[in-house]
C-alpha cells in the first residue's frame, strides 16, 4: 500500500542522494512515501498526500516515514501538503497479523502521522515487533557506541491537516523517534500543524537511552486538543557513561494552541525502564534535557507559565533512573511547579 518505497531490506540496501517531488498520492496504505536507512542528501517537497489510513503493516504508520539506523543524512521536508486521512482502519488492517496486542488498543481509529522520523529506533531501545510494533521483521535498527547514526532533518513550509474530526482519528503531526546512539539535529520552521483527534499532538518526541538531541521549532502553527507539544524520555536498563546523552529543545516565535484546554500547552514526561539497582558499578549518566520555550503566540493570548505544563511522571530530583527535564531553566518535578 506504500506509494513510493526506496531503500533498505535485510541485505543492508540503503537510500542515498534521493529527490522525490511534486507528487500527488491518494489513498496510500501505512505509508505514502517511506525511506528505510536514509543517507546522503534527501529532499521530498512539494507533494501532496491525502486519504491515507492503516493498512496490514505495523506501528510505523506516516504519510512521510523516514528511518534511518546508519551514517549520515540531511534531509529536507518541505512544501508539502498532508491532509484529509480517511477514517477508521482499512479493512485489510483489521484482519492483519498485526491485528492483536497492541495494535489493536486503536480502538479502530486510523493513526497515521504526517511526518514521522525513526533515528536509532532498534529492538534495544524501542522493544521489538511484539512489543511496540513498530519493527517489521527484519530485526535490526540498532546502533552503537562505535557506529552511531546522524541525522540533521529539516521541516519546512508543510501544511500538516491529517484528522477532519476527534471521532475516527488518531495521530501526531511530527513525531520524532531518538534511540541509543542516534544523534539529530532538527528544525521546524513554517510549518501548519493542526490535530483535530481526540488525543494527540502537533509536534512529539520520544527519546530512549543514550540519544543526542538538538531540536528548533520556529515559526509554526501547533494547534491541537491535546497538548500541541509532548515532549518525552526513557532511560534503559545498563545506561552507563556515554557523555553525549541529553540535549535542548528551543521552541521560539511559534504560535501555540489547545483548543481543547488552554491551560495546557506542553506535556513533559520522563520515565525510567529499570531502578538504579539493574545498572552496574560504571558511573551512570542522567540524561538532561533542557526545554526553553519563549517568545510564542499562545491563543487565547496568555503568558506561558507553570500553568501550561503538565508532567506526567514524577522522580525523586537527582535520580539516575529518570531524565531530567529543565524548562526554561527550571527543574521539572510533580513537587516544585516551575515558578511563574
Amino acid at each position: 500500500g506504500n506509494a513510493i518505497r526506496i531503500g533498505a531490506s535485510n541485505s543492508g540496501t540503503v537510500s542515498s542522494n534521493i529527490t522525490i517531488s511534486s507528487n500527488t498520492i491518494s489513498g496510500a496504505l501505512d505509508e505514502a512515501i517511506r525511506l528505510d536507512n536514509a543517507q546522503g542528501n534527501i529532499t521530498i517537497d512539494g507533494n501532496t498526500i491525502s486519504g491515507m489510513r492503516n493498512g496490514p503493516n505495523s506501528n510505523m504508520q506516516a504519510a512521510i516515514f523516514i528511518r534511518q539506523w546508519s551514517g549520515s543524512s540531511q534531509i529536507t521536508v518541505e512544501n508539502n501538503r498532508i491532509v484529509d486521512n480517511q477514517a477508521g482502519l482499512n479493512a485489510i488492517a483489521i484482519g492483519s497479523s498485526v491485528s492483536s496486542g497492541t495494535f489493536s488498543n486503536i480502538g479502530g481509529k486510523n493513526v497515521v502521522d504526517p511526518l514521522e522520523i525513526g533515528l536509532c529506533r532498534g529492538n534495544l531501545t524501542f522493544s521489538n515487533r511484539a512489543g511496540d510494533k513498530y519493527g517489521d521483521d527484519f530485526g535490526g535498527f540498532n546502533c552503537s557506541s562505535t557506529a552511531p547514526a546522524s541525522m540533521t532533518y529539516t521541516a519546512r513550509g508543510n501544511t500538516l491537516q491529517p484528522s477532519a474530526n476527534a471521532a475516527s482519528y488518531d495521530e501526531d503531526g511530527i513525531d520524532f523517534n531518538v534511540g541509543s546512539y542516534g544523534f539529530l539535529n532538527a528544525n521546524i520552521t513554517s510549518n501548519y500543524v493542526e490535530i483535530k483527534s481526540s488525543s494527540n499532538n502537533a509536534f512529539t518526541t520520544d527519546f530512549r537511552g543514550a540519544a543526542s538531541v538538538n531540536i528548533t521549532a520556529t515559526g509554526n502553527t501547533f494547534i491541537s486538543t491535546n497538548d500541541p507539544i509532548d515532549i518525552s524520555a526513557l532511560t534503559i536498563s545498563g545506561l552507563t557513561s556515554y557523555s553525549n546523552t541529553g540535549g535542548s529543545i528551543i521552541i521560539t516565535g511559534n504560535t501555540i494552541q489547545n483548543s481543547t484546554d488552554p491551560n495546557q500547552l506542553l506535556d513533559v514526561t520522563a520515565r525510567a525502564k529499570n531502578p538504579s539497582s539493574a545498572y552496574t558499578a560504571t558511573s551512570i549518566v542522567t540524561p538532561v534535557y533542557s526545554i526553553t520555550m519563549q517568545n510564542n503566540t499562545i491563543i487565547p493570548s496568555m503568558q506561558f507559565s507553570a500553568a501550561n505544563i503538565d508532567f506526567d511522571q514524577f522522580y525523586a530530583v537527582g535520580s539516575s533512573d529518570y531524565p531530567l527535564f529543565y524548562v526554561n531553566g527550571a527543574l521539572q518535578t510533580d513537587n516544585s511547579p516551575l515558578p511563574e
